[in-house]
């Protein structure tokens, strides 16, 4: 029995359109893995500048420890200049009333100065520590943002609905061929 023209044309239609499901598919998949090679990509070089950025606060950090040393020990020298330059310019009146005011008040002032520079000390590192919180969040916030866009656009199951669609359309067309002449 010779295949009719009917049946040789549904069935290289259906044919044509399962290669063409299964050839969109293979491209989508393939421009998946471009899409997604390139997002990680990106992530990689928002993780390196994130890592550049906490060197240079790290740097920030180390420098403000060195200048918070020197202006301590800055402080000190100036205390104790003070204290002794009250103690040398008025001899006389070490173990009086006045002259002993006159050293407790200048050493309450160089610890007080001391204190207010340890004060911004902690201020300047905690700034420094929020700095380097935020460096993180944001660079956690741009990769999340990254890969939350990828959609994959290659689905094996929307290929194999469009084939089996298009398998439903060539029996619905012989079946209704069929009911029509009696014969496919």
């Amino acid at each position: 029995m010779a295949i009719s023209a009917f049946v040789a044309q549904t069935a290289l239609k259906f044919g044509m359109n399962s290669l063409t499901s299964v050839s969109e598919y293979f491209l989508n998949k393939e421009a998946d893995r471009t899409n997604f090679s390139n997002i990680q990509t990106q992530a990689a070089l928002n993780n390196q500048i994130s890592t550049l950025n906490e060197k240079l606060i790290n740097e920030d950090e180390i420098r403000e420890m060195r200048a918070f040393g020197l202006d301590m020990a800055e402080l000190a020298r100036q205390s104790n200049e003070l204290i002794s330059g009250t103690k040398t310019s008025n001899p006389h009146a070490i173990g009086t009333r006045t002259g002993d005011a006159l050293i407790r008040n200048a050493s309450a002032a160089g610890a007080r100065a001391r204190f207010v520079q340890k004060l911004n000390f902690g201020t300047k590192l905690r700034g420094l520590g929020i700095e380097r919180l935020n460096n993180r969040l944001r660079t956690d916030a741009t990769n999340t943002a990254l890969f939350k866009q990828f959609k994959p656009a290659a689905d094996i199951v929307k290929t194999g609905l469009q084939i089996a669609s298009a398998g439903t359309g060539a029996a619905k067309q012989l079946l209704a061929k069929k009911i029509e002449t009696g014969r496919v």
